[in-house]
């Protein structure tokens, strides 16, 4: 059953730099917003394979993500509980310049959204993310 959510979809992106450090500013975020967003797109998640993800979760959504393969990396998203998803393992960037994630969506009317997290690492050039 999908609910009014994924008719007035909305997107929110963030640079976090460690939801781990920062979370209470999401949460005060989230609070404060007449509406939450259906999706919150983090970058800079700073987490690895081993992290803590039950301590960063936002109480009406799923948290997926993307490890980071350094301290300062990562990418992930908060999808509303309502929507139904698949992450979609098969499309990535080709670049070890930057990391991505990407969702399929399903919506009311039984059409798809696509929704990407990209992540550019600041020590590699804009040009060389732009020819990828």
């Amino acid at each position: 059953m999908f609910t009014k959510a994924t008719t007035n979809f909305g997107v929110f992106h963030l640079n976090i730099r460690s939801p781990a450090k920062n979370f209470y500013k999401l949460q005060d975020f989230v609070s404060i917003s007449d509406k939450a967003p259906s999706c919150i797109a983090i970058s800079e998640t700073w987490l690895n394979s081993g992290s803590a993800i039950g301590e960063i979760q936002l109480q009406n959504d799923t948290f997926t993500h993307k490890p980071s393969s350094t301290r300062a990396d990562g990418v992930g998203l908060y999808i509303q509980n309502c929507l139904n998803y698949n992450v979609c393992h098969d499309i990535c960037m080709p670049s070890s310049n930057c990391e991505s994630l990407w969702v399929k969506i399903k919506t009311n009317s039984s059409k798809f959204i696509y929704l990407g997290v990209i992540y550019r690492h600041p020590n590699h050039q804009f040009d060389d993310f732009e020819k990828d």
